[in-house]
């Protein structure tokens, strides 16, 4: 392969927002018991991660591939592309640590959360010529992903077997909602660097792509597909309006060590 490195003129940025807030209220002697409420919030706003690929300038916006050092195939740029996504993400929680007894500790929660992601509708600059025929400028609409709205519960236990400390059991269960991800969202967008593969044919044998020796029509007989440039993924998935929200469960059970237990 000859040509500047696949890896050059491009610009990976991203930003990540994160607000936090929790609010504790302890009450001794109710139900029982003493107890320690918790609530909070994680608010994460507009979170992108992109990655945008720019005219190579005098290297070209293509790869030469040569097999056995016979020129092979032409792998076309879609640069200049400027892909963006955004993923929204609310998360509010509810949270009782109730001690009973001075032996036994119930932890009881539950959390909502709110996922919201999408690619705003955007637009893409041609490909320089003569490379425009395979990428030409465009604009693509708004993609929305389905928000998702959950709600899991979660019930977790320690008990002192002989009210000494030093033999304690805890287990529990509890249930985990996925979080929504920027690169579920990039696998929809057709605005991120793309690579257009053609058949070459190096018609003078100077080994270098000179227009005429592909068909650069993406319907002619030259062309082999098109990939994207970097992830491995697609640019072409389409959301589906009755996905479910992944999730797992955890459910665990152990017997601390006695240096585990000073705080129980």
């Amino acid at each position: 392969m000859t040509g500047l490195n696949d890896e050059a003129a491009t610009l990976t940025y991203g930003s990540r927002r994160h607000l936090r807030g929790a609010v504790n209220w302890y009450k001794p002697g109710l139900f029982a018991g003493n107890h320690d409420f918790k609530t909070g919030v994680d608010y994460l706003p507009r979170n992108n991660f992109d990655r945008a690929a720019f005219d190579r300038g005098a290297a070209e916006n293509y790869r030469l591939i040569f097999r056995g050092g016979a020129p092979f195939d032409i792998d076309v740029k879609s640069n200049p592309v400027d892909p963006k996504t955004q993923s929204t993400s609310l998360g509010t929680y509810v949270q009782d640590s109730w001690t009973i007894g001075r032996r036994l500790t119930l932890s009881l929660s539950g959390r909502f959360a709110y996922d919201d992601g999408h690619i705003p509708r955007q637009c893409r600059a041609a490909a320089k010529a003569p490379f425009d025929v395979v990428f030409g400028a465009g604009c693509f609409e708004r993609v929305q992903f389905r928000k998702r709205h959950t709600v899991v519960p979660r019930l977790y236990a320690a008990y002192d077997l002989t009210g000494s400390g030093k033999t304690v059991v805890k287990g529990g269960w509890g249930r985990f909602a996925q979080e929504r991800g920027i690169d579920e969202l990039s696998a929809a967008n057709a605005n991120v660097a793309l690579t257009a593969p053609f058949v070459w044919r190096d018609l003078n044998g100077n080994k270098r792509w000179e227009p005429g020796e592909s068909n650069l029509n993406p319907n002619g007989p030259d062309f082999i597909g098109t990939t994207v440039q970097f992830g491995g993924s697609t640019s072409y998935a389409v959301p589906n309006p009755q996905e479910r929200t992944p999730m797992s469960d955890q459910v665990s059970l152990s017997r601390p060590t006695p240096a585990d237990c000073s705080t129980v």
